[in-house]
């Protein structure tokens, strides 16, 4: 099967002007409908090539801001991540979604690395247990069979339902500390990703 191109149909349509205007004349009604179409078509040619310009346009772009996203060794690129800090103490002050935690502070101690929001919820029980308040939470089960996929053991022998998203993280945090009575214990020192 055979397929027509675009210039192809421009330069037939053009010669079916030329023809039509030698033979009819100008004030033809079909004479008129092939410049309207030859018009349509300029236009749809010259849509088709900016629109063509702007993706070629943003393509690069995108490949070079990948480019420098990704260029030199991972200790340069592991040294500018983030960009704005915050720290995490109540529910008024909750991380945001795109957070790395860095540092967990506990009054009265010193701090405590961290690399993950999972992390600041184990290190948090633990410092509850060692404190003799853990409460009891739904969260918190005997069974390992009872608690979600890739539950924590903690130092009691219970399992910790661990494997949650930021925002039920933080509420956990924040329930196991005010239910022991420590509300404000912690101080979660954090990152914003770029």
């Amino acid at each position: 099967m055979n397929t027509l191109h675009l210039p192809d149909v421009r330069d037939f349509v053009t010669h079916l002007c030329h023809e039509v205007w030698t033979q009819m004349g100008a004030d033809n009604t079909l004479y008129q409908d092939l410049m309207t179409l030859q018009e349509a078509l300029d236009n749809y040619t010259d849509i088709r090539d900016l629109a063509r310009s702007q993706v070629e346009d943003a393509r690069g772009e995108v490949l070079s801001a990948f480019s420098i996203r990704h260029q030199g060794n991972r200790s340069t690129r592991a040294k500018t991540p983030f960009s704005v800090e915050g720290t995490f103490t109540s529910a008024d002050d909750k991380p945001p979604l795109y957070s790395k935690p860095y540092l967990l502070l506990f009054k009265g101690e010193e701090g405590t690395p961290v690399k993950a929001w999972k992390e600041v919820l184990v290190q948090v029980a633990e410092h509850l247990i060692k404190k003799g308040v853990l409460p009891v939470s739904r969260d918190i089960v005997g069974k390992k069979e009872d608690a979600c996929r890739n539950p924590v053991k903690l130092s009691n022998g219970k399992w910790l339902k661990a494997n949650l998203p930021l925002e039920k993280i933080s509420e956990l945090v924040l329930s196991l500390c005010q239910r022991a009575g420590r509300a404000g214990c912690f101080t979660v020192k954090y990152r914003l990703r770029r």
